[in-house]
């Protein structure tokens, strides 16, 4: 269902009213294909905007400065997929940290998540990861 919704281009970066992520979601509930298919998704829409598409230049588009590339409307998806936070202020991180799941965490981590980021508590993934054992 997950990937369906990817390829007809759902929003990545949507929260629900109460600032909860697809990402968020799928990181507190364990589910480590939902968070990579959001994180591949991510960095593919980034990719793809930001490539080249046709080669061909008119003598005129020659002589003209180059424009530049289309941008989506967040340039750095995965950076803003990543830092989302809800009401609370916890991440995608923080929740898997809270609730153990270690795949999910080194995902995140290894996608660049911020590591010291702490919700209105004061509370870090590290915090939290100890918190819960």
């Amino acid at each position: 269902v997950i990937r369906c919704l990817i390829d007809a281009k759902a929003s990545l970066e949507t929260a629900n009213n109460g600032g909860w992520t697809p990402l968020m979601l799928g990181a507190k509930a364990g589910h480590l294909s939902v968070v990579t298919c959001i994180l591949d998704a991510c960095r593919s829409r980034c990719c793809i905007v930001l490539g080249t598409v046709n080669t061909k230049k008119t003598r005129s588009q020659l002589q003209r400065p180059p424009a530049p590339p289309p941008s989506p409307a967040h340039p750095e998806l995965l950076k803003t997929v990543l830092e989302a936070r809800n009401q609370q202020g916890d991440s995608a991180l923080t929740w898997a940290s809270w609730n153990g799941h270690i795949s999910i965490v080194k995902r995140l981590v290894q996608a660049k998540a911020n590591v010291e980021a702490a919700n209105v508590e004061g509370q870090t993934a590290l915090v939290l990861a100890a918190m819960a054992g």
